[in-house]
Parts: structure tokens; sequence; C-alpha cells
């Protein structure tokens, strides 16, 4: 009785310690990348829809870039850490500082090559493309630091760096974006700036703390890379789930449907960062116990994991409906179309967080080459379900591809994750395994063919108009008029003639003209308005253009009868 009194009182310290790490993991996080979330409210009255988009295309730089630099070998310092009575822990690090060296020195050189071609498709100056090379791998550099300490377990050395990163990137955003009035460049620069005093700050203490040493190991290199390696393709795969929609909705739709789809992004952060700060704290914990291979610990584990499953799915869940209530405050008038799409990304970054708690038994086995593969071709079945949606459903169907994507991706993960390394999932709660594979494998199939092909009028979410929009044209014109991306979209898809005219001839593409509504005016120029239709007084939507000295947007009126 006394030793089962011991193992539970053992049990308890555990979970408190896991509690514990979990909230300041929570803290740091948030205060790091919550950056954005508290600067939402502000930027989104202070800057236009194309101006946020070109903040996440950015972004969308950094995270191509950030594949090359390092070559993702901040993992294996993670994994490597538990091995320091076997190996020279401190050259491994100073190992993969040389591979970051390198490999930044590559990526700059490609990005210089390709410059031309990465402005067309990334829509941002070339200087910012270069920035975007020196910014990732000053990420990389505050990764592997960010590593050592998570994987030994200090918490609290984890939580001073993140914060002074992020105090750096709030305060530096709000100085030159807001201050000195220098926009999205002063949004980016801000990043930029933060990022780079962290790497310096991680540098010292690395350095100090005697975790890095100087030259490097040929044999460290090699198994650095052997473990990275593989996880290029990972992130590859990663950067195409994460990123794609962005880019496919920028250059289908325009870069102020980048924005918005941006904002509800950025509030499906406060997901990611909850989902982040736990398995942060609880993979070291689930690493050493999956290591004494005790069924009584797996039976716990997998508890435990449904537990999280099942609280993250409702988490997301509410959050999501209540996401309209939330971006009436924290968003400008000019972003609350993006409320309409944000239960499908709060519901997918659920499964994101799903993901990273299977990921880690494959981190474990070191079977990062299978993982890659499962990632890559989620990656690209997410172009494929964004594309099709997108088309479909507008924005909304952009959102609905990254949650099926992040469903299919964790589905996958967990898959391999078994055979990386077996555990009683359905034994733990008593379920037949034959007969629960079976029909869970009918369900994924029939709810993904709903999602992903099921025409989106037969869909009636409780944040969407249950009426007949097709029948009154009159609405494309209406939302044209005030730039309302999120209705124009819904109605395109729903069937909505794009050149249908009122009484007096004028069209979605003059109303959307006359009133300057730039964005809506590249929408529907993207899907075929027809720019040689005129009121009833004989003006054309490029006529409007011009008589209101609106230069820019006649340009673009022009450039897109050319290109057609």
């Amino acid at each position: 009785m006394r030793r089962k009194d011991r193992e539970v009182r053992l049990s308890f310290l555990s979970r408190a310690s896991l509690f514990r790490s979990s909230i300041v993991y929570l803290l740091a996080t948030g205060l790091s990348a919550g950056a954005p979330l508290v600067l939402l409210p502000i930027l989104t009255r202070a800057l236009s829809p194309d101006e946020y988009g070109q903040i996440a295309m950015f972004s969308v730089a950094a995270q191509i870039f950030g594949i090359m630099t390092g070559l993702s070998t901040h993992g294996a310092v993670a994994m490597k850490y538990f091995d320091q009575d076997t190996i020279d822990f401190p050259r491994f690090v100073g190992s993969c500082l040389i591979i970051l060296l390198i490999s930044s020195s590559a990526s700059l050189l490609v990005a210089w090559a390709t410059l031309d071609w990465l402005k067309l498709y990334l829509t941002l100056p070339g200087s910012w493309l270069l920035i975007a090379v020196a910014f990732s791998a000053c990420n990389f550099i505050v990764q592997i630091q960010l590593s050592i300490w998570q994987s030994g377990k200090k918490a609290l050395s984890f939580a001073a760096l993140r914060s002074f990163q992020g105090a750096m990137d709030l305060s530096a955003s709000f100085i030159l974006a807001l201050i000195l009035g220098l926009g999205w460049q002063g949004r980016v620069s801000g990043m930029v700036l933060a990022s780079i005093l962290a790497a310096c700050f991680a540098l010292y203490t690395m350095r100090r703390s005697g975790w890095i040493c100087l030259p490097h190991g040929a044999v460290y290199m090699r198994d650095a890379l052997r473990f990275g390696l593989p996880l290029v393709p990972h992130a590859a795969g990663g950067m195409l789930m994460m990123i794609s929609d962005r880019f496919l909705v920028a250059n289908v739709i325009g870069v102020a449907s980048t924005g918005i789809y941006l904002v509800a992004a950025q509030l499906g952060m406060i997901l990611y960062l909850v989902n982040d700060a736990l398995n942060r704290a609880y993979s070291p914990h689930l690493i050493e116990n999956l290591r004494l291979h005790d069924q009584a610990h797996d039976y716990q584990i997998v508890r435990f994991t449904y537990a999280y499953f099942i609280g993250i799915l409702a988490f997301a869940i509410a959050f999501g409906l209540s996401a309209p209530f939330i971006l009436s405050a924290l968003a400008g008038p000019k972003f609350q179309a993006a409320g309409a799409i944000f239960i499908y990304i709060a519901i997918g970054q659920a499964f994101g967080g799903m993901y990273l708690v299977v990921a880690t038994y494959i981190f474990y086995a070191g079977r990062t080459t299978y993982l890659a593969i499962v990632t890559v071709s989620a990656g690209l079945a997410n172009i494929a379900i964004t594309y099709c949606l997108l088309k479909q459903s507008g924005l909304v169907g952009a959102a609905q591809a990254f949650m099926i994507t992040q469903l299919l991706f964790f589905i996958g993960t967990w898959v391999l994750a078994q055979r990386c390394r077996p555990m009683p999932w359905l034994k733990a709660i008593g379920l037949d395994p034959a007969i629960f594979v079976r029909a869970g494998l009918i369900g994924l199939a029939m709810t993904t063919y709903a999602f992903a092909f099921i025409p989106s009028n037969k869909w009636h979410p409780f944040f969407e108009r249950p009426d007949n929009l097709p029948s009154d044209p009159m609405e494309l014109i209406d939302a044209a008029r005030v730039g309302d991306l999120i209705v124009m979209e819904t109605l395109l898809a729903r069937g909505v003639d794009i050149n249908a005219a009122n009484s007096l001839g004028v069209t979605p593409l003059i109303a959307a003209s006359a009133s300057s509504q730039r964005s809506a005016v590249k929408l529907l120029l993207s899907r075929g308005a027809r720019r040689s239709d005129r009121t009833s007084e004989g003006y054309t939507a490029y006529d409007f253009a011009k008589n209101q000295l609106n230069d820019e947007l006649a340009r673009l009126l022009t450039q897109n009868g050319e290109r057609k």
C-alpha cells in the first residue's frame, strides 16, 4: 500500500510539473508569437488589406527560405541533447552552426539568381526577399538555443528568450510602422530587427554556457545532416500546407484577400500557441516514458492523449463560433469578413495540435524520412484541394481546404507513428482494432468527400445566409460597390452572373470602379468580368476610374485588358 501511495504521489508531482511547464511555455510563446495579435487591432485600422497582404507575403518568403537555412538540423540538436554521455554535444552544436552558415550563403545566391521570378510571384521588392533569408537564418539560431533549453526542461530560460524577442518585435514594429509611418515595411522591419537581436542573445548565452565548440566535427555534421536532410522535404511539405493557401489566394483573388485571410490565420495563432506550449512541455516527458517500454505507462499516455484531443477540439469549435464577436473588437471594419472563415481555421489548428503530439513518436524513433513522405503528400494534396475549393467557394473554400488538409495530415502522421512506435491506441479504451479501423476509414472517406466535392450551395453554416443568393444579381453589384469580398466570392461561387447589370446598365465591375474599390475590381477581373460593358449613359469602368483621377485603378483595368 505504501508503494502504491508513493507511485500516485510521483505521478501527481509529474503532472504538476507538466502543468507548470505548460503555463510557462504558453506565456513565453504568447509574449513572442503574440506580437501580431497585439498589433492586430492597430494595424488593421492603419493599413489597407493590400498592405496587410504584403506582410503576409513576407512571412511566406521567410518560410520558403527557412527550409534551406540550416537544413532543419536544429531538430537534431534537441534529440542529441539526450545523448550527451556518448557524444561531444558542444561540438555537435558548432557543427550545426557551420551548416547554417553554408546553407544560408547558398540560399542568398539562389535568391539573387531568381530574384526577378520571386518578385513576380511573391509580389515583394527584391531587397525584402534578400532580407527574408537573413531573417530565416537568425530564427534558426534562436531555435537551436530554444531546443537545448526545451530538452533540458529549462522552461524559465526558454521563456526569457522568447519574451525578449516578442518585446523587441512589438516595440520595434509599433515605432516603425505607426509612429514613423513606415506602414507594412515598418512592421516587417520590426520583425527582422527583433530576430537579429534574439539571435545575438542566443549566441551569447550558448557561448557563455559552453554549448558551442569550434572547429566543427565532420562526423557530427554528417549525423546532423542525416537527421535534418530528410526533414527538408518534411519542412517543404509543411510549407506547402501553411502558405500555399495564401499564395493561391494572392494570385487567384488578390493581395487584399490575402490580408483578410491573414487576419483569420493570425487569430488562429492563439490555438497554435496553446498547442505549441503544451507540446513543448509534454514532449520531454513523453520521450522519457517511451524509453521505458512499459505497458502501464503506454496506457496512461494513450488516455492522456485522447483527453487532450477532445479538449483542444472542443476549445477550437467554441473559439471559432465566437470569432465574429472577437473580430468586431480586434480588427478594423475592412477586415470583418475574416469572421466567416475562422471556424475552419480554428478546427484546422486543432488538428495541427493533434499532429504535434503524434509526430513526437516519429522523432523519437528517428524515422524522419517516412514523415517527409507524409508531409509532402499532404502539401501537394493541399494545393489541389485549395485550388478547387477556392474556385468553388472563394475565400471560404481556402479555409475549408486548410481544415481538410490538416485532418488528413494528422491521420497520416498518426498511422506512421503507430508503425514507428506501436501504442495501444484502441485497447487502452477497450475497442476492437479491426472493427474500429474499418469504420473509421469509411467515415473519413465520406467526410472528406462531403467537404471537398459537394457544392458549397448545399451547405448553410450558421454564419452564411440561407436565402437563395443567386436569385438577385443586384446583391453582387451592392457588394462590389462597398468592396465586400467575402459576399462577392460567395455570390460568384453560387452562380451569380458576374456581368449582370441593373436598370441603369451598372455592372459589378462598373460599381466597384465608381466607388474606387480596387480589391473588388481586381477580384472581378480575375474572374472574367467584361471591361467593355457600358452604363446606359455610355460609361465604362475605365471611364469612371479616369474621371476620379484614379490612375492606379485605371492602369489596373488597362493592364488587365492588355494581358487578356
